[in-house]
């Protein structure tokens, strides 16, 4: 089954997934915050991103977690001095790596596999939406406030779904 592929690429080619990232992070001009941070610090870093994105996939995190990770990067990356624009190529970059290295896996078979690409690439690209916008909101946060209440995150997720906003709901 094309999803079990998916999970076993991710998992047994972490290391190269995670490498390739650092690569792209430290030759492009856009993140130029992080081309002196060690390889082992970033490789940790992306490792643990991809593993979320690997959890959520398998319904394993929740929104909400999710939500809470993506704050606390943002909230990391600012006392690390890291410009929030630098952030989010960051996170672009994950994204078009995983989406690089799994085009070089030629991982379709069928036209059903086909399908399932599609399907399998919405998700990841809403879950690095969602990233985007907590990390920001993380990175915004005053340094003395360290989360968000249950409330407002409720109401943001519930937002965040794919085609309504908080203006659809009475």
């Amino acid at each position: 089954m094309l999803s079990d592929r998916l999970a076993w690429l991710l998992e047994k080619q972490a290391d190269r997934l995670t490498k390739g990232w650092v690569t792209m992070l430290k030759s492009n001009v856009n993140t130029k915050s992080y081309h002196d941070i060690e390889d082992t610090s970033l490789i940790a870093r992306i490792h643990e991103v991809y593993q979320k994105m690997s959890l959520w996939l398998d319904w394993e995190v929740s929104s909400r977690a999710l939500a809470r990770y993506f704050m606390m990067i943002g909230q990391e990356r600012k006392n690390d001095t890291i410009a929030i624009s630098e952030v989010v190529y960051a996170i672009i970059l994950a994204r078009r790596n995983l989406f690089d290295f799994l085009n070089k896996e030629n991982i379709s078979e069928t036209a059903l596999d086909l399908q399932r690409i599609i399907e399998f690439n919405a998700r990841v690209n809403y879950f690095f939406d969602k990233a985007v916008y907590f990390v920001i909101r993380g990175y915004e946060l005053p340094d003395e406030k360290k989360v968000e209440d249950e409330g407002w995150l409720d109401r943001v997720l519930s937002a965040f779904t794919i085609g309504t906003s908080s203006h659809d709901k009475p």
